[in-house]
């Protein structure tokens, strides 16, 4: 089961609020995607999952927050209609993919924690690249992501990345995951 969730901040440390658009593993918090969007929609929801399962095949189940490009709720606090179908929701069913509602904020303190940690590590990483802008997509992946990896690479030509460790994330700080510290790898542009 993937977990998909959007995190609303102010990334590039000024006034402007992005999302972060996160898919990771429900049991293990493995990162599978994560892009910095203007704002999550049904079409940035759909670029994430066709990459994780062209990169990782399709899944048994997507567990997501309530949002109107994945449920339909008739009326505010009463449960999503489950037969009448949103984009993603068609989509997901000919894949044979399960969408499970959340209905707590407690259901998802796993990925509100990975949140946090993006929070405080993203947001110095761009501004020491002097990443500024959406001008280009910001998209952070790598094989084998610890639950605190970030690795940047801005379109095609520039790779950003930040400390390496032995399980191949990209993270800021020595990696709790593995327990290696690591030095920052050369920037390839």
């Amino acid at each position: 089961m993937l977990h998909i969730d959007g995190s609303q901040h102010r990334w590039f440390c000024d006034d402007r609020w992005y999302d972060l658009l996160v898919i990771m593993d429900d049991a293990t918090s493995e990162v599978y995607y994560a892009q910095l969007v203007e704002e999550e929609s049904t079409a940035t929801v759909m670029a994430g999952l066709r990459t994780v399962i062209e990169q990782q095949g399709v899944f048994c189940a997507l567990y997501s927050d309530r949002a109107s490009h994945f449920f339909l709720t008739p009326k505010a606090g009463e449960p999503v209609d489950h037969h009448r179908l949103t984009q993603v929701g068609r989509a997901l069913r000919e894949l044979g993919i399960q969408m499970i509602p959340a209905y707590s904020p407690q259901a998802r303190g796993r990925s509100e924690r990975g949140f946090s940690t993006w929070q405080g590590r993203l947001p110095p990483e761009l501004r020491s690249q002097q990443i500024k802008t959406l001008s280009r997509p910001i998209v952070f992946s790598g094989s084998n992501m610890c639950r605190s990896s970030i690795s940047v690479s801005v379109s095609r030509p520039v790779n950003v990345g930040l400390l390496s460790c032995r399980c191949d994330a990209r993270i800021s700080t020595s990696c709790s995951h593995c327990n290696t510290s690591a030095s920052s790898p050369a920037i390839t542009r």
